[in-house]
């Protein structure tokens, strides 16, 4: 009582009071003294004395490890409080594997006990601040946090719990927020990107979810506006206006986005049918034609006049240096990667980082060392430069087929890296992709 109304002085001396009568009667290592020890260190670093609390701490972790186990439950506690301690005096460093321990721990009581452990949420929040404080990036932190919890049947896209899908309670504030200001959502967003790295991460994921099941009513919202603008431009500009073609382009990309693909093919046909040479409708229809419809002869055909038009295209190199690589065209899809290369001159861009990882597809496929290209690819990642995401089914199947089973485990999470949404999380947690050295962009390709 004394502690709630302020009088920490007076509570300390209760406290204080309390162990040592604990210590005489239960003696040091009982359960019940150890929770006085916890209790007044609790209290000490309440007032910030934290040298005082870092002692107690460290015998309530030492003495509930001999006497009750390295996992009990209290065990856990004094594992987490004495990580939020190092963490609130800045050593990251030491907070974090306790962190993390306390955080396996409770994994394992939740599934021992068939239901998600009341501090599991509060664990997984403290960790994951801990890992943003070392410097980790918000999709680092997500795969940290999905590696350690998938073995346990647990994932962060269900609020960190066992059971039915859904938002996490934290997420569905959040949620309310955004239905009475939608257009906050950036703001809101961006706020949580920088306070809230695991929420954030929570809300993009339950976002793009909503975006690929086409229940996010601002994909239906977008489809109507682009639908319109078409339909205007149309009006006032003419059929064949070149803005009139770029808005049929996005409406075709907006509705491949979300699987409609008969709809969106009818676009792009009729995209083409009045702008016969613009490269960027030629370009994305082959791409679309390649992943979507497995027509390659029709998608080879798109790229070659998109390249003739255009040749300094290195988008369109790319690309269709992926589908040559999948036609088993290994030559040609090298000779197309060079291109492309050449032609960004080592520029940072989301784009690139699809030509360096096919040119490592390439190399693995020919048994060569790709360590160049991942190296490549993972200073583009470090720098902060993000994949511009689309579907490249044609690539995954490819990579199935023709890469050793040794290396087709790093290569399927790359692809997801360059290619998928959260892919990125997934590549950063692993092992072999951390033991890849990152390797200037100026670098020569041999």
């Amino acid at each position: 009582m004394l502690n709630i109304q302020g009088d920490y002085a007076g509570a300390a001396a209760l406290y204080r009071r309390a162990l040592e009568a604990s210590e005489r009667v239960l003696g040091p290592e009982h359960p019940d003294t150890l929770n006085s020890v916890n209790n007044l260190a609790v209290l000490l670093m309440s007032q910030g004395d934290y040298a005082g609390a870092a002692p107690l701490y460290r015998r309530a972790l030492e003495a509930r490890e001999r006497v009750l186990g390295p996992e009990h439950p209290d065990t856990l506690t004094s594992v987490n409080n004495l990580a939020h301690l190092l963490n609130i005096q800045g050593d990251y460093a030491g907070a974090e594997p306790l962190y993390r321990r306390a955080l396996e721990g409770l994994l394992k009581i939740s599934v021992k006990i068939e239901r998600t452990h009341p501090n599991l949420q509060a664990c997984i929040f403290n960790y994951a601040r801990c890992l943003k404080e070392l410097g980790r990036r918000p999709e680092e932190i997500w795969g940290t946090l999905e590696a350690m919890m998938r073995p346990f049947g647990m994932s962060l896209g269900r609020g960190g719990g066992r059971g039915g899908a859904g938002p996490s309670r934290e997420l569905r504030e959040v949620l309310e927020q955004v239905r009475h200001a939608p257009s906050k959502l950036q703001e809101i967003a961006e706020q949580l990107r920088r306070e809230a790295p695991l929420l954030y991460l929570e809300l993009m994921q339950w976002i793009r979810s909503q975006q690929e099941a086409g229940a996010l009513p601002g994909s239906r919202q977008r489809l109507d506006a682009l639908r319109q603008q078409t339909l205007e431009k149309e009006q006032i500009l003419g059929p064949n206006h070149p803005d009139t073609v770029a808005a049929l382009n996005a409406l075709a990309r907006h509705l491949e986005s979300m699987n409609a693909f008969d709809e969106a093919e009818a676009e792009y046909r009729k995209a083409q049918q009045r702008a016969p040479d613009d490269i960027l409708v030629l370009g994305n229809y082959a791409f679309f034609l390649q992943n979507v419809r497995q027509d390659f002869r029709g998608a080879r055909d798109r790229y070659l006049r998109a390249l003739q038009a255009h040749p300094a295209d290195a988008i369109n190199h790319t690309n269709y240096a992926g589908l040559c690589l999948v036609s088993g065209a290994t030559g040609e899809s090298e000779e197309h990667l060079r291109e492309a290369w050449r032609l960004v001159a080592g520029k940072a861009d989301g784009y690139v980082t699809r030509t360096l990882f096919l040119r490592a597809a390439l190399a693995t496929s020919r048994g060569e060392d790709p360590s160049l290209y991942l190296g490549q690819l993972k200073t583009l990642f470090d720098q902060g430069i993000r994949p511009v995401l689309s579907r490249n089914t044609s690539i995954r199947e490819y990579l199935r087929r023709k890469v050793h089973a040794e290396q087709a485990a790093l290569m399927g999470v790359v692809y997801a890296a360059v290619y998928e949404p959260d892919g990125l999380a997934r590549l950063s947690a692993m092992p072999t992709w951390q033991a890849i050295q990152s390797r200037p962009l100026g670098e020569p390709w041999p």
